[in-house]
């Protein structure tokens, strides 16, 4: 159990994570072509709501040349997410609700996953994951 402060801080970034989500879900039931489209910019602005109340994190692009098919129906070449210090991904596409762990979201966000690397973004881009059938950790994020 964490201390009062850490759970103060969890509950912060789990409410603009569903708030994202909440607002994703608007624009798809009103079949906004936008809900698909600004990964790069929201991924930014969750990044730096997240940090804002304490959490330690950055963006992370998911990346096939296979494409990827997002488990919203949403095909894919990249996708932009934020990853915290504790490896859990924030994907309001996906994820919307919680968090998960970056070990098991390649294969629970997208539709038979295959030649998947993730890239931490930034300054110096540098590639810090590869999946294939199983993820493999090639640099730690932070």
């Amino acid at each position: 159990m964490g201390s009062a402060f850490e759970n103060q801080v969890n509950a912060l970034a789990l409410a603009y994570l569903r708030r994202y989500h909440g607002e994703l879900q608007e624009q798809k039931s009103q079949n906004v072509a936008a809900s698909f489209n600004g990964c790069r910019e929201r991924a930014i602005r969750l990044r730096s709501d997240l940090q804002s109340v304490g959490v330690n994190c950055v963006v992370i692009r998911v990346i096939s040349v296979d494409s990827l098919t997002h488990e919203s129906n949403a095909l894919f070449h990249y996708h932009d997410v934020v990853l915290d210090d504790a490896h859990m991904v924030y994907d309001p596409n996906y994820t919307g609700r919680v968090p998960v762990h970056l070990q098991n979201y390649v294969q629970t966000a997208y539709f038979l996953p295959k030649n998947v690397d993730i890239w931490k973004l930034g300054e110096n881009p540098t590639r810090i994951a590869n999946y294939a059938n199983e993820l493999r950790l090639e640099h730690p994020p932070f």
